[in-house]
């Protein structure tokens, strides 16, 4: 085999190594920038959490005031269910004290009944 053949049959081994090397170089490279982007929105976020004042600040006058109506609308629904909650819990109170009504009428009718009369022996 001369050197001429061996590097005909070396140079694809080669390049190809050479590409898989760099295609996994580019990925390793790509995923830390990706990891990179995610702890900075993360922080970013973590600082709007903290710190809703200056998240506020940057929003226009119109934008403040929609968030208001927001809040406004998000109250109001909570007040709803609040009022909604009061209501089903009364109603049960009144079906659970009439099912216990009716349970004890019940129960003293089958007392009534089950209790003997005064028995005279016939004479």
């Amino acid at each position: 085999m001369t050197r001429v053949e061996a590097l005909a049959i070396a140079a694809p081994l080669f390049v190809a190594a050479v590409a898989s090397l760099f295609a996994l170089l580019t990925n390793y490279l790509d995923d830390r920038a990706t990891a990179k982007r995610l702890r900075q929105k993360q922080a970013d976020a973590l600082r709007q959490i903290t710190n809703p004042a200056l998240a506020l600040s940057d929003l226009s006058e119109a934008e403040r005031e929609q968030l208001k109506l927001h809040i406004e609308t998000l109250e109001t629904f909570a007040e709803t269910v609040r009022n909604a909650s009061a209501i089903v819990d009364e109603s049960s109170r009144r079906v659970h004290v009439t099912a216990v009504a009716e349970r004890i009428s019940e129960s003293e009718k089958r007392q009534s009944v089950a209790q003997p009369t005064a028995f005279t022996p016939p004479a």
